[in-house]
């Protein structure tokens, strides 16, 4: 709340000034232009690299998913399927030098990939099958019935 007792909501991504003025409260106006940067939650895979593109395709009893990882090596790709979910973590690497007659080049680089993609229905993680080609990461899970089962109560 402010002197006046009314209440200042900032707005993400706005520019937000102090009520009292421009030099009115100088932490108010810290906290107010931290906010244009914090994250809102479930975002926070945004800052651990790239996110890489997904396409889902529902097959009636199984999902398949590909996930577009260019410039990945099989050996680099890191796949976890959970009940719910598939999370694919990748990193490239490249390098590059050159020697000629008085100079000298070398360029190196790293990329992260990672992606947790929820998926539309509980699967079996022990059914999980993946092949890696061209880039494309392609997996394919069956999914689980999930009616449940009636309980009787006593």
């Amino acid at each position: 709340m402010t002197k006046k007792g009314r209440v200042v909501k900032a707005k993400p991504n706005a520019i937000v000034e102090s009520p009292g003025g421009a030099w009115g409260n100088p932490l108010w106006n810290l906290k107010s232009f931290n906010n244009l940067f914090s994250i809102p939650r479930g975002y926070a895979d945004l800052l651990s690299g790239n996110i890489p593109e997904v396409d889902m395709i529902d097959e009636g009893k199984s999902i398949r998913v590909k996930v577009d990882l260019p410039g990945a090596r099989k050996e680099d790709i890191d796949l976890t399927v959970v009940k719910d979910r598939i999370i694919v973590k990748a990193t490239t690497k490249k390098a590059r030098e050159q020697n000629g007659k008085g100079y000298y080049y070398s360029e190196r680089s790293s990329s992260d990939y990672y992606r947790s993609i929820p998926l539309p229905s509980l699967v079996d993680e022990k059914s999980a099958e993946a092949k890696f080609e061209d880039g494309t990461l392609e997996v394919t899970v069956r999914k689980v019935d999930s009616k449940g089962s009636k309980v009787n109560v006593g």
